[in-house]
């Protein structure tokens, strides 16, 4: 999935726009009083620094390379499409507690042929869990930040 992701991104970009997204350094301007001050960093140390994603099926390099295709399609007007990609960069994948509740109520395994039933649904128990990591992230947001 997320090699697929990353191959739609790279065909719904210019050319020109995917060799910006996946270049190594990103230039910045640094706000220091009245001084603007330009500067290089890299881009995935960047990224991961600034607006850290929760998604382990992405390396920092490609995630760095979403990030900055997020910026492109906003200022491009495509914003219902950054807003996807933002969303699967901020989903995780369901925690061992998680995993281990759905083991418990046979909701991994294949049980036709076997007269099991499940106790609860997988729809169910992954909204809970879901509610729960909506509930955490919300509680440590902060921001936004103003330049004054």
């Amino acid at each position: 999935m997320a090699r697929e992701i990353l191959q739609l991104t790279h065909a719904t970009l210019t050319p020109l726009q995917s060799q910006e997204c996946s270049q190594e350094q990103l230039l910045i301007i640094v706000v220091d009083g009245v001084r603007c001050i330009p500067a290089s960093v890299n881009r995935a140390t960047f990224f991961h620094q600034l607006c850290p994603s929760a998604n382990p099926l992405f390396t920092y390099e490609e995630i760095a390379f979403l990030r900055t295709a997020v910026g492109l399609f906003r200022f491009f007007g495509y914003f219902a499409l950054a807003d996807d990609i933002d969303d699967l960069l901020q989903r995780s994948l369901p925690d061992e507690d998680i995993v281990f509740i759905l083991l418990q109520n046979y909701l991994l395994d294949d049980l036709r042929g076997t007269n099991v039933i499940p106790t609860t649904s997988t729809k169910f128990i992954l909204s809970l869990a879901e509610a729960k990591c909506d509930k955490d992230y919300d509680a440590k947001r902060v921001g936004p930040y103003f330049l004054e």
